[in-house]
């Protein structure tokens, strides 16, 4: 079943994004792993360290080379942008005026960027 994030009741949104379908995931998280969503569907606020490692291990699974060229082009770009998103408007996420709901740093994102993309895990 197709889920439209853009039209979510806050309710759904919160089943979706936040209740846990098991001891550490949620909907959200499994479908990312699963590759039912992509990592650039998901809105920025529930982007975190886990949901990217989810996404690169989606991709690594790919077995259509250009698909996986490509994803990893789509991928490496949120990624970016994330990074310069939260050095910018949250340098400081732990204020508590954030609308994040997960505590990822920058510096947790730069850390996946190096790993993946530079470091070549993928």
């Amino acid at each position: 079943m197709y889920i439209d994030l853009t039209k979510m009741t806050r309710e759904e949104e919160v089943d979706y994004f936040i209740t846990k379908i098991d001891d550490c995931d949620t909907k959200a998280y499994d479908d990312v792993l699963r590759g039912k969503k992509r990592i650039y569907d998901i809105p920025f606020k529930y982007r975190d360290r886990r949901m990217y490692v989810y996404a690169c291990r989606n991709i690594r699974g790919m077995n259509i080379e250009w698909e996986g060229a490509l994803e990893k082009k789509l991928l490496e770009n949120c990624l970016l942008g994330d990074i310069i998103k939260r050095n910018e408007k949250y340098a400081d996420i732990n204020d508590g005026n954030s609308d994040l709901l997960y505590n990822v740093s920058a510096e947790d994102l730069k850390d996946i960027y190096l790993s993946y993309f530079v470091s070549g895990l993928f």
